[in-house]
């Protein structure tokens, strides 16, 4: 009798734990939303854009001479990039291009090795893919309540759930980063703690775990002949001159090394002093308008000249 009134009890606290969980799957995230658009454009995609957050919002595949789509996500590592672009590519007939941005912090963490690392289980829900490192035995793995934090389910909750995640994500997988308070966004004491927080979460012994499986992600690229290239977007020089000189001379000698081991090109937008203020809604991220400039001369000065190598 008093399990039966415990079951009882318990049921309705069950059922809505059910329904809770159901709503927040249907909840559009960039994980979710960019897997959907993804997949309805495998057979045209002829460009694949990968990279974090910076090429996220700085290049838009609608300004390429040949059908791309954009990859990339917050804080993504070259880590996902490799497994995402393979978890798909032979899906792909008409890939002849992926773009690979390489960013300051790339060589020296994984996701995991950041404030972000939650992440990785998005990776595992939205897209399979499972980080090594990453603990099985841990309720985000299955609930998404867990995933999401029950403060921002409560928040949820509130709105009836009729929350988009990504509201600013276009069907190419670029997002929109808008122009509205970036001189706020800008400044040098802004910049320099942008480059610190980066700056804390590089574990130099990370570096040769990264570079061998990038190394493994080219030679398979290679192996199927599809065109790699390799490049650094812009940023702005509140954040350019804080960056610490020895990381950067020692991405450019890593870069140059996978260069001459595969034959391909590296292009460093980095410092690009053709981009201004107005072109970046925060120190290292660019607004949509920078995004439409970068991507029009991504197109002319990489893309295109290497389509018309072949």
């Amino acid at each position: 009798m008093f399990v039966f009134k415990l079951l009882l009890f318990c049921s309705p606290l069950v059922l809505g734990w059910i329904v809770v969980e159901w709503k927040l799957a249907g909840i559009p995230n960039s994980y979710n939303q960019k897997r959907v658009y993804l997949e309805r454009s495998l057979d045209s995609i002829q460009v694949l854009v990968l990279g974090n957050s910076e090429a996220l919002y700085a290049i838009n595949p609608s300004f390429f001479s040949y059908k791309g789509f954009n990859l990339a996500n917050i804080s993504q590592s070259l880590y996902y990039d490799k497994r995402l672009a393979l978890k798909y590519i032979d899906q792909m007939p008409q890939l002849k291009l992926v773009v690979i941005p390489v960013s300051y912090t790339s060589f020296f963490h994984q996701l995991s090795d950041t404030k972000e690392n939650w992440r990785d289980y998005y990776y595992y829900r939205f897209w399979g893919i499972k980080y090594d490192e990453l603990p099985i035995v841990d309720s985000k793995c299955f609930s998404y309540v867990s995933l999401y934090t029950m403060p921002e389910v409560l928040k949820m909750m509130k709105k009836g759930f009729k929350v988009n995640l990504a509201a600013n994500l276009y069907y190419n997988g670029f997002m929109k980063n808008d122009t509205l308070n970036s001189s706020k966004n800008i400044s040098d004491n802004s910049g320099k703690a942008r480059v610190e927080l980066h700056d804390s979460s590089m574990v130099n012994e990370r570096i040769p775990e990264i570079v061998n499986d990038l190394s493994g992600f080219l030679a398979e690229l290679q192996k199927r002949k599809i065109q790699f290239v390799l490049i650094t977007t812009p940023v702005y020089t509140t954040y350019s001159k804080y960056c610490n000189p020895l990381v950067l001379e020692n991405n450019r000698k890593i870069i140059d090394s996978l260069c001459r081991k595969f034959d391909c090109t590296y292009h460093s937008f980095f410092a690009d002093n053709r981009f201004t203020a107005k072109d970046f809604a925060d120190n290292d991220h660019m607004n949509f308008l920078g995004a439409e400039r970068f991507s029009g001369i991504l197109n002319d000065e990489v893309i295109v000249p290497l389509f018309n190598a072949k």
